[in-house]
């Protein structure tokens, strides 16, 4: 038997903003993969799909990375919002593969999958088929898991991430990586992972738990720990406790701590995030639908993708940025700037989606990328909703 991971949208997945403007669930990052990579590495001989309530955020996701097509197979549905690790995946594996009976699998009190052995037409059909279970006897199966629910969320997981992935990969440092012998690594508290085609330039300091995933630059002299550096980023300066996504820039000093930040932001020379309030308080963070408290003392920013910050610009503690934004302050940033904002000085204005998309496009090109249909429809959507 042949088995099918299901990784499907929540419907609260708006509460992950900014991430969930511009990415599906399933692209959660806390280590060297995302949440569905780590399943199509974990589970080589399964086939791993995706589904979700917003078909244009999927259709951008596909653009972006491709996917594999439903197939009616024995399923194995899960909320794409849970972290497991790789033991726990095999785990759920194999007693799916051995049951001829739904299964109900559970973290704590939340339900965070099922197995439905009757082969599914559709995504939908499944819903019923659970539904038709739930007056039958089910077994159910308690497995460790964590569901994201917050983006930071995420900056308590890097060191869990880190080293499931330590334990997929075949080496912590790629073959083809290039690292200066200067170079000092520190695994005393965690691996460091170095992706394929990576350069560590000289006198850098790599403490783990790290990755620097694959085609990345690290510059000279720079101090990065605790922290995800994904693919294809250019980074230098002080990183501590944080998560570059994919695609950013940040290839000056300054300093990142406790930060998310999302694909193709470019961090102007002496960009530093505050993510200490003077208090030592608990930082409330300024999402769209009003205040959350996060129960974090230590939090930086939120930067969605395709923000950029101006040179020496100051990040407040807990702020958060939305997608195509540019911030040129004169001090501190605001501690929330909406989407398509031009901060220039103390003046906040709109950015025009044509000229901020031309910009991004332009960014792209510098790497020989693209910026897809559905992608920009998701931005242009983000504009209107934001503007009228």
């Amino acid at each position: 038997m042949r088995l099918q991971v299901l990784l499907v949208e929540p419907d609260s997945v708006d509460r992950l903003y900014p991430f969930s403007a511009t990415h599906c669930t399933w692209e959660l990052r806390c280590g060297l993969y995302t949440i569905l990579e780590r399943w199509q590495h974990t589970l080589p001989s399964a086939s791993v799909t995706v589904t979700s309530h917003r078909d244009l955020h999927v259709r951008s996701f596909v653009e972006r990375c491709q996917g594999t097509p439903f197939q009616s197979l024995p399923t194995l549905t899960v909320n794409a919002a849970a972290l497991l690790s790789p033991s726990v995946m095999r785990k759920m594996e194999e007693v799916c593969m051995k049951s001829t009976s739904p299964i109900v699998f559970v973290s704590g009190q939340e339900t965070i999958g099922a197995f439905t052995p009757e082969p599914p037409t559709s995504p939908t059909s499944i819903s019923a088929a659970l539904d038709a279970a739930q007056g039958a006897d089910v077994q159910q199966i308690d497995v460790e898991g964590k569901t994201i629910s917050r983006l930071w969320q995420l900056l308590d997981c890097i060191k869990d991430g880190v080293r499931w992935d330590s334990e997929l990969v075949t080496q912590r440092r790629d073959p083809n990586a290039s690292i200066h012998p200067t170079c000092v690594i520190d695994e005393e508290h965690g691996p460091v992972i170095i992706g394929t085609n990576s350069t560590i330039h000289a006198f850098t300091v790599l403490t783990g738990p790290l990755v620097v995933a694959d085609n990345c630059v690290v510059k000279s002299h720079s101090n990065i720990g605790h922290s995800v550096v994904g693919p294809f980023c250019k980074v230098s300066g002080e990183i501590s406790d944080s998560i570059f996504h994919a695609n950013a820039n940040k290839q000056h000093d300054g300093f990142v701590g406790h930060s998310w930040i999302g694909e193709w932001c470019n961090l102007g020379a002496g960009t530093i995030t505050s993510n200490l309030r003077i208090t030592y308080g608990e930082v409330s963070v300024p999402m769209p639908w009003g205040k959350d408290n996060s129960g974090r003392q230590f939090l930086g920013m939120l930067a969605a993708d395709h923000v950029r910050t101006g040179i020496g610009t100051r990040i407040p503690t807990g702020a958060v940025i939305g997608p195509m934004s540019a911030v040129v302050p004169d001090g501190f940033s605001p501690v929330q700037v909406s989407p398509f904002s031009w901060v220039q000085g103390s003046q906040v204005s709109e950015y025009q989606p044509d000229k901020a998309l031309s910009t991004s496009k332009k960014a792209m090109e510098r790497r020989q990328a693209v910026l897809g249909p559905y992608t920009e429809a998701i931005l242009r959507e983000i504009h209107r909703q934001t503007y009228g």
